[in-house]
């Protein structure tokens, strides 16, 4: 059985449940929907299934308390059976069980009051050209029994979950899988050799890659492919079953809590079980570098790519000497003058330049512009309106691909691609991503989850390369339970003249704790001191703690009086976290604020 499957069969016994709640069962009722909540913390931190929960959703799921429980009840059913219908028709990629399941839904809904049922068969679903995109609960017969049969008979037809899990004949898998690797081999061998320093942006190059098999037909199996961001992984994975109920991508199929980079697919034939191989040709491979090429590249040198391209039409090129993005073509038939862009937002000023740019042309030439992507439609119109021809880059280069000559393009990249400036590698894409999901994450209960994963994530990316292996457990505890750590960590310092090595000689810290506390105030010393119930002999006296707002200025004196018991307590705050993450994305080292801090506190 599939995570997918998994989630989505434990949403629908919640919603079952939820529906079916009582008036004097409150209890109960707390507890669905706070595992109602756990269950959305979940999906949304492995990415498993997508769902948007209204925040007030969220909220109320999240509380212990209850206040008027049909009212609560109303909003979670209401917004869970909008967003089960929504993975049902567009969002999952299954066969034969959509009638089963909202049939399903339909006989759970039977339980709810007479204005609940009404309000959840007024949901609309999207329109797309006069389509509707869902298929709503109120399309279905009322409760009898026509709606159990049409269940029951359904589910024989599926026969079972297991039977949508099927397994992949070991022989098979093995020569898939062989196929796999000497493929993408081919393709990293080739981005070495021409790319080194730029083989990290590359979809499949030093990546973790998961392939999966999906959707099995009369004649091709659909193969997935994933590849994960990960420093220590380049390794390539393929699941052993043909798998039926995943999510459309970028959705993740297993738990998996690496960043997701690229995803593709590809049809395999049945009759004879070969990868094609055209995902991982040179033309493929040159199409993603004229992808990254476009991605970093300014305009000034976009002008340069058009002006080799046009040249090669046999033409004239020549570029404006106040501003090389406009440029004066010129050939036997040809008298143009155009503009490159490079941008997708454009300010009023930017075209009213643009036109009166244009209009200094000398008589006779046809102005144009050229866009590398299209732009908003208000943006053509202009232009049009102008009577400026509208041109896209990729008329200069589609030819390239479709007559197999993409190979003139790596050659002309290959040579300037050390002219641009790569302002947005790997690691400054995840530490902006963590700055932006820090910043993001609710204060208090209802993103206390959350923040544990965004926290354990902020940790890994600041100091991972201060230890020789990256080894760390989440949600640790003692062998009698008793205690719980947020996160801890194995301090296998890189460097003995390391913070971590000090700690660990300083305060006999062979594993270092973390502990989150996403609260909407600072921590007060009874939150602080709680905490060093964890400092013992065996996992050593140090502490991080991470905290929204950090603690209130007088810890700093508590702090003082547990490090004469030998015992270190340090606390980082939202601010601090992302200054630390700009820091580290800039090429400094984070570990010099820890330093800081463990010297305020050894001072008198």
């Amino acid at each position: 059985m599939t995570e997918t499957r998994k989630y989505f069969e434990k949403l629908i016994a919640n919603f079952d449940s939820l529906c079916k709640i009582q008036k004097r069962e409150i209890v109960k009722f707390v507890h669905l929907k706070n595992e109602l909540f756990s269950l959305l913390t979940e999906i949304n931190n492995y990415k498993l299934l997508e769902i948007k929960m209204a925040e007030r959703c969220l909220d109320i799921a999240s509380s212990e308390d209850c206040g008027d429980l049909f009212e609560e009840q109303k909003i979670l059913v209401v917004n869970l059976a909008d967003q089960l219908c929504t993975l049902l028709v567009d969002k999952l990629w299954y066969s034969g069980e959509l009638l089963y399941h909202l049939n399903r839904l339909k006989l759970s809904s039977y339980h709810l009051p007479i204005h609940t049922q009404e309000e959840i068969n007024q949901l609309e679903g999207e329109d797309n050209g006069g389509l509707k995109l869902r298929i709503r609960l109120h399309s279905f017969e009322d409760v009898s029994e026509v709606i159990v049969r049409l269940i029951k008979n359904n589910k024989e037809l599926i026969k079972s979950t297991q039977s949508k899990y099927k397994k992949i004949e070991p022989k098979i898998h093995s020569n898939l899988l062989e196929q796999l690797k000497t493929q993408i081999s081919i393709y990293r061998s080739y981005i070495n050799e021409h790319y080194p320093l730029k083989a990290i942006h590359f979809n499949w190059s030093r990546k973790s890659i998961k392939a999966y098999l999906c959707d099995e037909r009369e004649e091709i199996v659909v193969c997935r492919l994933y590849s994960y961001e990960d420093k220590t992984d380049v390794t390539i994975h393929l699941n052993d079953h043909i798998l039926d109920f995943v999510p459309r991508p970028p959705y993740n199929i297993e738990k998996i809590d690496k960043q997701l980079y690229s995803w593709s697919w590809f049809g395999i034939k049945i009759s004879d079980w070969k990868i094609p191989q055209t995902i991982f040709s040179k033309s493929s491979i040159h199409q993603e570098l004229l992808n990254i090429y476009l991605t970093n590249a300014e305009e000034k040198e976009l002008a340069e790519f058009v002006k080799f391209f046009i040249r090669n039409q046999d033409l004239a090129v020549e570029s404006n000497f106040t501003d090389c993005t406009f440029l004066k073509i010129e050939g036997i038939s040809t008298k143009e003058y155009l503009k490159v862009f490079h941008k997708k937002e454009f300010s009023e000023g930017d075209l009213e330049s643009t036109l009166e740019g244009l209009d200094n042309c000398l008589p006779g030439y046809n102005k144009q512009v050229m866009f590398s992507s299209k732009p908003d439609n208000l943006v053509l119109e202009y232009f049009e309106k102008s009577q400026v021809k509208v041109r896209y880059l990729n008329e200069l280069t589609y030819k390239y691909f479709e007559n197999n000559h993409s190979e003139l393009i790596h050659l002309f990249i290959k040579s300037r691609i050390h002219l641009i400036e790569f302002n947005q590698p790997n690691e400054i894409h995840e530490g902006k991503l963590l700055i932006e999901e820090l910043r993001n994450c609710p204060r208090g209960k209802a993103g206390w989850p959350n923040y544990e994963k965004i926290g354990a994530e902020i940790f890994k990316f600041l100091f991972a390369d201060s230890f020789t292996q990256y080894i760390a457990e989440t949600q640790a505890s003692n062998s009698a339970d008793t205690l719980r750590r947020d996160l801890v960590v194995y301090n296998n310092y890189i460097s003995n003249s390391s913070f971590w090595s000090r700690i660990n000689m300083d305060f006999n810290s062979k594993i270092l704790i973390v502990e989150f506390k996403n609260y909407k105030n600072e921590i007060d010393f009874d939150t602080m001191y709680s905490t060093s119930k964890y400092l013992n002999g065996t996992t050593g006296n140090f502490i991080l703690i991470l905290s929204r707002l950090g603690g209130k200025h007088s810890l700093q004196d508590q702090q003082k009086d547990l490090l004469k018991e030998g015992k270190l307590i340090i606390l980082l705050e939202d601010k601090e976290l992302i200054e630390m993450i700009e820091e580290k994305i800039s090429g400094r080292n984070p570990l010099y604020r820890l330093e800081l801090k463990y010297f305020s506190l050894l001072k008198k």
